[in-house]
C-alpha cells in the first residue's frame, strides 16, 4: 500500500508541475488508472519469470528484475493486486531560446529483503518541441521537434486559449506509465 501511495503521489506531482507551467497558456490532461487482482499460475525461481492469470482469464508472464528481493515469497496460488496508471499532459510554457529535446526517466521502488513483496515502476518520457509557425484563423501550429522536423498540428476548437500561444514557446508532452504490484498471500 505504501508503494502504491507512492506512484500516485509522484504522478499527481508530475501533473501539478504541468499545470503550474501552464497557467495562462493551453494545457490538457488525460489520465487513466485500472486495478486488478491476478492469480499466480507458476512460477520459475530460476528464470525469474511467474505468470499471472488475471479476473478475465488472460495469462501473462513477466521477468521479475534481479534487484526483487523478495521472489522466494511468490507462490502458485497467490493473489498479486496490480495498479496501473496511465497519464498524458500536454501543455505550452514560454519559449526561453531553450531547444526542443527529448528524455526518458524510470523510476523503480522494490520492498526490502524480508518486507511482503510489493513494487513500483514508472516510466516517464518527455518531449519539447518549439512553435515556429501559428495560423489563428485555421487553427494550425508548426512545432520543431528534438531531431529538427517540422510538423504541422491542427488544434480543436475545444482547445482553451490557443490565441495565448507564441511563436517561441514551447510545447510539452509528458507521458507516465506506472505499474504497482503487492503480494497478497494465500
Amino acid at each position: 500500500m505504501k508503494v502504491q501511495r507512492r506512484m500516485l503521489g509522484f504522478v499527481l506531482a508530475l501533473v501539478i508541475s504541468a499545470a503550474a507551467y501552464a497557467q495562462d497558456k493551453p494545457g490538457v490532461v488525460l489520465a487513466e488508472e485500472k486495478e486488478t487482482v491476478a492469480k499466480v499460475e507458476g512460477v520459475n525461481y530460476q528464470t525469474r519469470m511467474v505468470t499471472l492469470r488475471g479476473e478475465d482469464g488472460d495469462v501473462v508472464t513477466i521477468k521479475v528484475p534481479d534487484e526483487a528481493q523478495n521472489l522466494d515469497q511468490v507462490a502458485v496460488g497467490d493473489n498479486v493486486q496490480i495498479r496501473y496508471l496511465e497519464s498524458t499532459a500536454i501543455f505550452v510554457t514560454e519559449g526561453q531560446g531553450e531547444a526542443p529535446s527529448a528524455g526518458q526517466a524510470d523510476v523503480v521502488q522494490l520492498a526490502p529483503k524480508g518486507a511482503p513483496a510489493e513494487g513500483m515502476v514508472a516510466k516517464v518520457t518527455q518531449i519539447t518541441a518549439t512553435v515556429e509557425a501559428i495560423n489563428y484563423e485555421e487553427r494550425w501550429v508548426h512545432l520543431r521537434g528534438p531531431r529538427g522536423r517540422l510538423v504541422k498540428v491542427n488544434v480543436p476548437e475545444e482547445a482553451e486559449r490557443f490565441p495565448n500561444i507564441r511563436v517561441g514557446d514551447q510545447v510539452v508532452v509528458r507521458h507516465t506509465e506506472a505499474i504497482a504490484m503487492k503480494l497478497q498471500k494465500q
